[in-house]
């Protein structure tokens, strides 16, 4: 499962429809979203979809601060006007659309430079926390180079701290393919797969890691001991 900038942008549709159901007007949840992207409290009035405001003032206020600084301007006036007509649709279109152009502007970059783009900005989503919106981007990179072994492993990591270990197995599995030297990557594999109680493979791919391991790997003990550890527990 890779997550893409779609997903958080069908996901946004998903807490509308929730919001809206649990009697929350459009006037109420545009006024609350646009509290929270300013980093105020949404109010009493949507106490009943706080989580659905909280993701949808992230995607508007915090994600497309960064894919496009100009776009935002627009959706702070379209969340104006869907406080005053009622109608908060055309603020997802317009968010919509700001990812649309940033992904049409990166085409014409050259393919090494369209993965840079992305995943120079994954980091800086994970540099302020925001793990979703960096393993989005980090599956844009890959969409145009999906071999890049660096962007795997760290897509990897994002989306086993997200809480989806088999996505972070693929991942890896995937990085260790275009890399069978990659002892990082070996040892990420066994340590997902042991927790996910695969002992065999978890110890087939620590023992891989210590056979490519470089000199002087500082996890050779760590992983010497987990290959023992799973041994025994087969025996």
């Amino acid at each position: 499962m890779a997550v893409r900038w779609q997903d958080l942008h069908a996901s946004a549709r998903q807490d509308l429809a929730a919001a809206l159901e649990r009697g929350i007007s459009a006037t109420q949840l545009a006024l609350a979203v646009a509290a929270r992207a300013r980093g105020e409290e949404a109010g009493p009035a949507v106490a009943a979809a706080t989580a659905e405001v909280d993701r949808l003032a992230w995607l508007l206020g915090g994600r497309l601060a960064v894919v496009d600084p100009s776009g935002q301007v627009a959706v702070r006036e379209a969340l104006s006007t869907a406080a005053r007509i009622g109608d908060f649709e055309p603020v997802l279109d317009i968010a919509n659309a700001c990812e649309e152009a940033d992904q049409s502007a990166s085409r014409r970059l050259d393919v090494q430079d369209r993965v840079a783009h992305y995943y120079d900005r994954a980091l800086r989503f994970w540099e302020q926390g925001d793990l979703l919106s960096a393993a989005a981007d980090a599956t844009s990179a890959l969409n145009h180079s999906p071999d890049e072994v660096h962007i795997l492993s760290n897509r990897g990591a994002w989306m086993y701290q997200l809480g989806f270990p088999w996505a972070a197995v693929e991942d890896w599995q995937r990085a260790v393919c275009v890399d069978p030297r990659y002892a990082n990557g070996w040892m990420k594999l066994g340590t997902v797969l042991a927790e996910l109680g695969n002992q065999l493979p978890a110890r087939a791919a620590f023992q891989k890691a210590l056979e490519v391991a470089p000199a002087g790997w500082p996890y050779q003990a760590a992983v010497t001991a987990e290959v023992a550890r799973l041994g025994a527990n087969e025996g």
